[in-house]
This record gives C-alpha cells, sequence and structure tokens, in this order.
C-alpha cells in the first residue's frame, strides 16, 4: 500500500446457492470472480460469502423435526456472521436479478435497516447491480426507501458497478 492510502473491503453479495454465471455455467467464471480480480487490480479487497460458508451437508444435518432447534441456532449464526461482513465492509456490492435467491433480499433488508439506525460514517456504501432485462422488482424499491437517501446507488449493468466502486474508493482516499 503506497502511502496513505486506506484499505477498502468490499462485501460481494448475492446468491450463494445459485452461483454458476447464468451464460457458461461455470463456477470459475461467475460476476464474483470477475469482480474479484478487477477490483484487486484497483487494490480494493473483496469479502465473499459463497467462499465463506459451505454448507454442503445442511439437508442431512437436520434429518428430523426434533434437531430443529439445532438448526434454528446454527441458522442464526450464519446470519450474524454475514451481517457482521456486511456491516464492516466499506461498500456492498449486491447482484439482484433472474436467479431464485433468499439470502440476497435477506441481504438488502438488513441493509436497509442497517442503513435507518446506522449514522451515514457507519453504514457500508451500498452498490445494487439490477442485472435483468425485468422492471426492478417494488420490494426493491421499498428496501432503498428504508435507507432515506443514505449512501447508495442503483446501477443496471457490471461496468457501472465497479466504476461506482472504484469512485467511491478515489472519494475514501482524499
Amino acid at each position: 500500500i503506497k502511502g496513505g492510502d486506506k484499505i477498502m473491503m468490499v462485501y460481494l453479495a448475492g446468491a450463494i446457492d445459485m452461483i454458476q454465471d447464468r451464460k457458461d455455467r461455470d463456477i470459475t467464471k461467475t460476476w464474483k470472480a470477475k469482480a474479484k480480480e478487477d477490483l484487486a487490480n484497483q487494490r480494493i479487497s473483496t469479502i465473499d460469502p459463497a467462499g465463506t460458508f459451505n454448507m454442503a451437508s445442511q439437508i442431512t444435518r437436520y434429518p428430523n423435526l426434533d434437531r430443529f432447534d439445532e438448526f434454528v441456532k446454527d441458522a442464526k449464526k450464519l446470519y450474524d456472521i454475514n451481517g457482521y461482513n456486511m456491516f464492516a465492509s466499506d461498500v456492498v456490492l449486491m447482484r439482484l436479478g433472474d436467479e431464485p435467491t433468499i439470502g440476497t433480499p435477506m441481504e438488502l433488508m438488513m441493509l436497509a435497516e442497517h442503513h435507518n439506525k446506522a449514522v451515514l460514517d457507519k453504514s457500508p456504501f451500498l452498490v445494487i447491480w439490477w442485472d435483468s432485462n425485468r422492471p426492478v422488482p417494488y420490494y426493491v424499491g421499498a428496501m432503498i426507501s428504508k435507507m432515506n437517501g443514505k449512501n447508495f446507488v442503483l446501477v443496471f449493468n457490471y461496468t457501472d458497478a465497479i466504476e461506482s466502486i472504484k469512485t467511491y474508493y478515489n472519494k475514501m482516499q482524499e
């Protein structure tokens, strides 16, 4: 790091279970892999929850209802870790689109509530990348409205998402 540069961490929100790229289904060429590389070239660090969690045995771990309390405890751990990583980051890049996902809208809800309560300089800058030809869903607008105009941008392509992060990084360096 050259003198005076501040380290910036970007949390890569988006589908974990449905991570394959829609076009070629090659997990090594997902948007997250590209974003990690593009941001690293700008000396911007990333955290990817898809690489943090390995819940592959989830289905067999809780085979019946008598282990429901254990399931809830484990789910809360995952939720808390995910939230901590998001809130500790400088930027959250959230890709929403046509893939079915449960966690990403939950992350958006968590951030909207956090933004609404936190002081501006303690909230991560949110870049929402809507990656679909369909209209942006109302729930996205509802969550954005909870942020009261704080520190976010909505973009419609990968290039604008990365450029928004670079611009924010440059402002942070000033």
